[in-house]
C-alpha cells in the first residue's frame, strides 16, 4: 500500500530514478562477470605492435573471418561508458552491429547496416595480453577493443594480424580491396557508412543501391543512437544546468547594481538642475556646483586637464572659464545641453523602460521620527502560555516529492510549517527589545555599541530548537504587536521577490527592517540563506541622534528535507556601523561561538565573547567582564509546541475586538489558524485556496498601505520605511481604509 501524505495524495517514486537504479545494476553485474572471467584466465605476456606489410607476408588466400561480442571505448575518457557491439572482422575491415540480431538481418538480405566500421589496415594495433584487449591507435585518438569472451583473445589477435596484412598487401599490390575509409584514420566511431562502403556492399550482395525504405531504416537507427548518447550525457547536463543557474544569478546581481548606479546618477543631475538654472546661486564665488564640474568633464579631453589644474590648487571658477565662454547665457545653454545628452545616455543604458525613481531630495535624509521619551503604548495584559495543539510529525521528503516540487506540481507538505507568518517572525526579533531602551540611556558610546550588538545577537537565539518553516505572507498581509514599552507593525510589501517590511518604536529608539532574504526556490539537503538589506536602529542620546546599521550573517539549514533532524546554524561576520565613529565586528564560528571587537578607527575599544544561543559578554581592555544579556533556559514543556519560547507563543494568539486589528492581520489567516489547532488536512486545503486567490490577483499592481521605499543616506540603499499612518488609522478603527480581501476563505 502506498504511503499517504498529509495532503492525502500517495507518494510515488520517480520512474526515472528507478530506471537509473536498474541501469546501474545491469552495468555493475556485467562488469563483475567480465572481471571474474579475466581473473580465472592465465595472464599472458605483453606483446609488441602487430607487424606491417611487407615486413611480414599474409598467408595465402583470404583470412577466415572472426566474429564475437566486443567492447569499444575511447582511451583517457573515464566518464564515457564502453559501448557493446557484435563485431565481424572480414577482408581487412572490422564491422560492428549493436547486437547479433542486426547481423542476422543483414545475412538474410535485409537492409541492415553496421554501427561502426574500422579499416584495420590503416591503424596501429598494440595487443595488451595481460588485460586481453587491443589498443587501436588512430591519428588523433586511441580506441580500446576488448573481446567479451577473454578466451578468444588469441583468435582475435591472429585474426587482426592476418587481416591487417591482407588489407595492406591488397593496397600495396593494387588489388581489388577498396581504399581506406576516412573514419578509420580519424578514430571516430562512424554511425553511417560512406558511399564507397555502400558500393562494395552492394557488389558483394549483388543488390541494387539503397532503396527508400532502407533510408528510413537508417534514420530510425540514427535516432536510436542519438537517444543512447543523450542518456550518457545526462550527468554532464546536470552540471551544465547548475552552472547556468549560478551564471543567471550573477547576471541578476550585476543588473541590480547597474540600475542603482543609473538611479544615483539621475538623482545627482536632478539635484543640481535648479542651481544651474540660476534659482539657487552658489554660496561662495569660488565654488562651482559638483554637478557642473561632473557634466563639464564629459565634454572633451581638455576638460580632464582643467580638472587636474583644479586639483593642483587652481580656482574652480578658472577651471569653468577654460571650458565655456564668459557669457552666462551661453554657459547655461551648454550645461543644459550636456545634461540633456546625459539623460539620453541614461535612458539608453536602462535595461527596461520603467525604472523606479529615487525620491526627492528632502526624502533622502528622512527617517522614522524619534522621541527620547515615548508615552506608554498600552497596559500589560495576560497572554497565553501554550498553543491549542502540539506539533505533528513531519513527512520526510523523498525523491518523487522533491521532483514534483521542483517542477511546480506540488508544494511543501503542511507538516513542514509552523503556525507563524514571516511577519510575525520579524516581530519575534524584538523579544529582547529592552536592550534597545537600555542602550538609549547609556552615556558611553562604546557601551551603546555593545548593547546594540547584544540586541542584534539576541534575535538569533529564537531559532534554537525550531525545526519548522514559517508561512510565506500573502501580499498585503499585516501584523501588529503592542507592549507597554514598545509597539511593532509590519506588512508584506512584495510577492516576487518576497519582501517583508517591519517597524518598531520604543523608549528612545526606533527600529526598522526590510526582510528580503534570498532563499533558494528548490529544496535541497543543505540550504543557505542571505539577507542583503541591513537592519536599521536609531537612538536618542544626550549627544543627539545616533544611527546604526547591521547586516545579518548567512543562515545554514541542514537536513532541510527532514524537519525532525533539521538544524539551523549561522556562519560569517556580523558588521555593525554607527554614525558615532564606532564599528563592531562579530564572527559567528562553529559550535555557536561568538568572537568580536569594537573599534574606533583601528583602535580596539573592547572585545565581545559568547554564544548566540546563550549569552554575550563584554571584555574591557583592563580585563573586566560585563554580561550584556543571557537567554533564558528553554522550557521542556514548550518543546512539543514547535519549540516556541514564551514570547513566540503569544504572537499568533487570536485577536479580540479590543485589539482592533485590520482584516489583513496574520491572526486572521485561516490556514495558519487551522495548523495551530492541529487540523492538518484542512490547513493544507486552505493554504492551497489562498495561494490560488493570490495568483488570480497577481496581474494587479499592489501599492503598500503603511510603508514607502526610500533611499537611506547612511547605507546608500533603498529600504522600506513607515509612512507613520498605521497607528493613527488604527485609532480611527481604519475608517475609510479599503483593504484587499486577501483571506477570502476565512
Amino acid at each position: 500500500m502506498a504511503k499517504q501524505s498529509v495532503h492525502g495524495d500517495p507518494i510515488r517514486c520517480d520512474e526515472s530514478f528507478i530506471f537509473l537504479l536498474v541501469l546501474f545494476q545491469f552495468d555493475l553485474l556485467g562488469f563483475l562477470r567480465v572481471l571474474l572471467e579475466r581473473k580465472a584466465m592465465p595472464r599472458l605476456s605483453r606483446e609488441p605492435p602487430l607487424p606491417d606489410y611487407p615486413a611480414e607476408r599474409c598467408p595465402e588466400g583470404i583470412p577466415p573471418p572472426v566474429t564475437g561480442m566486443i567492447l569499444l571505448k575511447e582511451r583517457n575518457k573515464r566518464w564515457k561508458r564502453s559501448r557493446r557491439f557484435y563485431a565481424e572482422l572480414n577482408r581487412g575491415y572490422l564491422k560492428a552491429w549493436k547486437n547479433k540480431k542486426q547481423k542476422k538481418e543483414k545475412d538474410a538480405g535485409a537492409n541492415s547496416i553496421w554501427s561502426t566500421k574500422i579499416d584495420i589496415g590503416s591503424v596501429v594495433v598494440v595487443p595488451e595480453a595481460s588485460y586481453h584487449r587491443f589498443h587501436l591507435q588512430f591519428s588523433n585518438v586511441t580506441q580500446i577493443l576488448t573481446p567479451l569472451d577473454g578466451s578468444t583473445f588469441t583468435v582475435w589477435r591472429d585474426g587482426i594480424k592476418n587481416h591487417r596484412l591482407y588489407r595492406q598487401e591488397g593496397r600495396k599490390d593494387g588489388g581489388s580491396v577498396s581504399p581506406p575509409q576516412p573514419e578509420a584514420s580519424s578514430g571516430e566511431l562512424s554511425d553511417v557508412p560512406d558511399e564507397t562502403d555502400k558500393e562494395n556492399r552492394d557488389k558483394e550482395a549483388g543488390s541494387s543501391p539503397i532503396s527508400g525504405n532502407q533510408k528510413i531504416h537508417e534514420g530510425l537507427e540514427a535516432t536510436a543512437r542519438v537517444m543512447d548518447e543523450a542518456k550518457e550525457m545526462f550527468t554532464m547536463s546536470l552540471d551544465v544546468a547548475s552552472t547556468l543557474v549560478r551564471t543567471a544569478e550573477k547576471l541578476t546581481s550585476v543588473q541590480k547594481e547597474m540600475k542603482q548606479t543609473v538611479q544615483e546618477l539621475r538623482l545627482t543631475i536632478s539635484q543640481f538642475k535648479p542651481t544651474i538654472k540660476g534659482k539657487q546661486p552658489p554660496s561662495d564665488g569660488n565654488e562651482v556646483p559638483p554637478g557642473m564640474l561632473r557634466t563639464a568633464r564629459l565634454k572633451s579631453p581638455e576638460d580632464d586637464d582643467a580638472f587636474e589644474d583644479a586639483r593642483d590648487g587652481r580656482s574652480p571658477v578658472a577651471v569653468a572659464s577654460l571650458q565655456t565662454p564668459p557669457t552666462a547665457d551661453t554657459e547655461k545653454e551648454q550645461i543644459m545641453e550636456r545634461i540633456r545628452l546625459i539623460d539620453e545616455l541614461i535612458r539608453e543604458a536602462e535595461p527596461s523602460p520603467v525604472q523606479p525613481q529615487l525620491p526627492a531630495k528632502d526624502q533622502l535624509i528622512e527617517s522614522p521620527p524619534l522621541q527620547k521619551k515615548v508615552p506608554i503604548f498600552g497596559v500589560a495584559r495576560q497572554r497565553r502560555s501554550y498553543l491549542p495543539a502540539k506539533m505533528m510529525p513531519a513527512e520526510n521528503l523523498g525523491m518523487g516529492a522533491i521532483a514534483k516540487m521542483a517542477f511546480g506540481r506540488a508544494g511543501l507538505p503542511i507538516s513542514h510549517f509552523e503556525p507563524l507568518s514571516m511577519i510575525q517572525v520579524v516581530c519575534e526579533e524584538l523579544r529582547f527589545a529592552s536592550l534597545l531602551s537600555r542602550a538609549a540611556q547609556m552615556s558611553d558610546p562604546v557601551d551603546r555599541m555593545a548593547m546594540i550588538a547584544a540586541f542584534t545577537v539576541s534575535g538569533y537565539s529564537n531559532t534554537l530548537g525550531r525545526s519548522r518553516k514559517p508561512f510565506n505572507p500573502i501580499l498585503g498581509e499585516t501584523f501588529d504587536y503592542t507592549e507597554p514599552e514598545w509597539r511593532f507593525h509590519g506588512e508584506q510589501v512584495s510577492h516576487h521577490p518576497p519582501i517583508t517590511a517591519g517597524f518598531a518604536e520604543g523608549n528612545g529608539w526606533v527600529w526598522w527592517q526590510t526582510m528580503d532574504a534570498n532563499a533558494p526556490a528548490k529544496i535541497t539537503a543543505v540550504i543557505e540563506v542571505n539577507q542583503p538589506s541591513p537592519v536599521r536602529v536609531k537612538l536618542a542620546t544626550n549627544e543627539g541622534e545616533e544611527n546604526y546599521s547591521a547586516v545579518k550573517v548567512k543562515t545554514i539549514i541542514e537536513n532541510a528535507t527532514n524537519p525532525d533532524k533539521r538544524q539551523v546554524s549561522y556562519l560569517g561576520k556580523l558588521r555593525i556601523t554607527s554614525t558615532n565613529g564606532l564599528t563592531c565586528e562579530l564572527h559567528f564560528l562553529k559550535g555557536r561561538e561568538l568572537r568580536g571587537d569594537i573599534f574606533r578607527g583601528n583602535v580596539v575599544c573592547c572585545q565581545l565573547s559568547g554564544h548566540w544561543d546563550q549569552e554575550l559578554t563584554k571584555i574591557e581592555t583592563t580585563g573586566q567582564q560585563t554580561q550584556l544579556f543571557q537567554v533564558p533556559q528553554q522550557s521542556d514543556e514548550l518543546i512539543p509546541y514547535y519549540g516556541f519560547n514564551p514570547f513566540t507563543v503569544t504572537l499568533n494568539e487570536p485577536a479580540t475586538s479590543s485589539d482592533n486589528v485590520p482584516s489583513t492581520d496574520s491572526r486572521y489567516r485561516p490556514d495558519q489558524r487551522a495548523l495551530e489547532d492541529g487540523q492538518a488536512q484542512q490547513a493544507s486545503q486552505l493554504k492551497k485556496q489562498l495561494e490560488e486567490a493570490q495568483r488570480a490577483r497577481s496581474k494587479t499592481t499592489y501599492t503598500p498601505f503603511w510603508f514607502e521605499k526610500r533611499y537611506d543616506a547612511m547605507t546608500q540603499k533603498q529600504l522600506y520605511s513607515p509612512n507613520m499612518k498605521y497607528w493613527p488609522e488604527k485609532e480611527r478603527q481604519f475608517a475609510g481604509t479599503n483593504f484587499i480581501d486577501i483571506f477570502p476563505c476565512k
